[in-house]
């Protein structure tokens, strides 16, 4: 099984998966994200797939995203970054590298925020990770065009807004317009009751630097 990835190495993102690839995501994944992230597709690609093969949500999702919460929630955390030289750090990832987006949660009408990060060096994508207190990154195998391995991790929920506001004060410009519009339509959980996309967030007439087009509902 632990080969059954590489054939994805270079389709489209937003391919139809099939049933296979629906079975092996959701075997060797933890959450969607990392289900997505190991065939090479958006999020929102494997929930279609679900849906389109009649297969469950795994409860690991839920309860690893609860637990994760829960978890910040308990310690009554602060903040996630703590010294100025790592908000430094992870303040110029995400005004350089780093996407401010959202993601849905269908069975719950909710929009959770979601800081993306993806590079094809992956100590810095390490670091980041490991200062933001999530997992190591994963990989992506290269795909059409692309000829290297990127190395993604991501921040979603209360985990991003609190980050964001760690490091509010490092950024500039476009990105720095894009985290205090996150703080406000997010705080102060990180999620938002209701399904929204991007660019109902971020509209193009005031973030005209944003893609809003490559994000979705997922």
């Amino acid at each position: 099984m632990a080969n059954q990835a590489e054939p994805h190495s270079r389709t489209p993102w937003n391919r139809r998966v099939t049933k296979n690839d629906i079975v092996f995501a959701v075997q060797a994944s933890s959450s969607v994200y990392e289900a997505a992230a190991r065939l090479g597709v958006s999020d929102g690609a494997i929930y279609k797939g679900l849906k389109r093969y009649g297969i469950p949500n795994p409860p690991i999702w839920s309860e690893r995203r609860k637990e994760l919460s829960a978890s910040l929630r308990r310690r009554a955390l602060t903040c996630i970054v703590e010294s100025e030289q790592d908000r430094l750090f992870v303040a110029t990832i995400i005004g350089t590298e780093g996407t401010i987006t959202c993601g849905c949660e269908k069975p719950r009408e909710k929009t959770r925020l979601k800081i993306q990060v993806g590079m094809t060096d992956r100590p810095w994508v390490a670091k980041f990770a490991d200062v933001c207190g999530v997992g190591p990154p994963l990989m992506i195998p290269p795909k059409y065009k692309r000829h290297k391995d990127v190395w993604i991790t991501q921040l979603s929920g209360l985990r991003a807004l609190m980050v964001l506001k760690d490091v509010m004060p490092y950024l500039l410009g476009g990105k720095l317009k894009e985290a205090q519009r996150a703080v406000e339509f997010f705080s102060p959980t990180g999620y938002r009751e209701g399904m929204f996309k991007a660019a109902e967030i971020w509209p193009h007439g005031k973030y005209p630097w944003k893609d809003n087009a490559s994000t979705s509902r997922s």
